[in-house]
């Protein structure tokens, strides 16, 4: 979470605001995310906004629901000072309200403000959306904006369990499937996000083939969280129809589960129901063991 504050020029100045371009001077202190028990500290996780990497801020205000505007937040060096340059206060509104972001995505209304977002594919692509509204008394000296983290960031590893002990196991790829990835985000709202009916599958990770022991193995790059759409899903059930939400695992499994040998080369499959909360850091451990899958929801083993 972000907490900022809009500090205006003299008195004097104040009433010309109204009319004519000012500065807004922004003050900007942080709040970190949520960790879940197991998630890594965010000292090695650069993808998580800090102000150390948040390079820029956007603001819009209520003056009007078409062709709403968007002033850059701007910086000052490497400084905790930020500005808005050139914003005139509306003059037709006695109480103004105020929307800010870390995209410049223009800003929609429809019964509210809302954010248009689509996660990528492409991890790498992925960012964290800052979000913070308040409503003011029009030409107020000073203004105030509490900035939270508008998804969930998720990180994944994967690792065999002991009874897989005596097997060596090879991961090729890792693919999660069936995840909302678009929606908007209504800003103010007690339940801000709207969602899309569309629904994807992410590559995690996509190797020519990984050794995986029983310490969890990361999968995703160093600096990089996938950052999700907040939302609580249904885990496929095991049957022969593939649906719902579930891990597929392309790999290879050579060695013995107690006297039974093993051989197996093909794609595994693992049932997953995510709960993911905003403004929350999950690490989310794959585990192969016996109860893997076939895609007709038959053991492997």
């Amino acid at each position: 979470m972000l907490t900022a504050s809009f500090v205006a020029c003299s008195s004097d100045d104040e009433e010309q605001a109204a009319t004519t371009g000012t500065t807004l001077l922004i003050e900007v202190s942080e709040e970190p995310m949520t960790y879940t028990v197991g998630s890594r500290s965010v000292g090695t996780r650069s993808a998580v906004y800090t102000m150390n990497n948040v390079d820029n801020l956007y603001l819009s205000d209520n003056r009007t629901q078409d062709d709403i505007s968007n002033w850059p937040i701007r910086r000052d060096g490497n400084s905790n000072r930020w500005s808005v340059q050139n914003y005139s206060w509306p003059s037709s509104l006695s109480e103004v309200s105020f929307f800010a972001r870390n995209t410049s995505s223009t800003l929609y209304y429809d019964s509210g403000y809302y954010i248009p977002h689509a996660v990528d594919q492409n991890a790498s692509s992925q960012t964290d959306l800052l979000v913070a509204t308040t409503t003011v008394p029009r030409n107020s000296p000073r203004i105030q904006l509490s900035f939270n983290h508008a998804c969930a960031a998720v990180d994944f590893t994967i690792s065999k369990t002991a009874k897989l002990s005596g097997c060596q196991v090879i991961v090729k790829t890792v693919k999660l499937h069936n995840i909302i990835d678009k929606g908007d985000y209504y800003i103010g709202r007690a339940n801000p996000w709207a969602y899309r009916t569309s629904k994807t599958y992410y590559t995690i990770r996509s190797t020519e083939g990984e050794v995986i022991g029983t310490d969890p193995t990361p999968l995703m790059a160093a600096n990089d969280y996938m950052f999700m759409i907040p939302q609580s899903l249904t885990a496929w059930d095991k049957s022969s129809n593939l649906q719902n939400c579930y891990f597929s695992i392309e790999c290879t499994i050579n060695g013995t589960i107690e006297t039974k040998e093993i051989h197996f080369d093909g794609t595994a499959y693992i049932p997953f129901a995510p709960a993911w909360e905003a403004g929350t850091m999950y690490t989310v451990d794959i585990l192969l063991g016996t109860g893997l899958r076939d895609g007709n929801g038959n053991k492997i083993f």
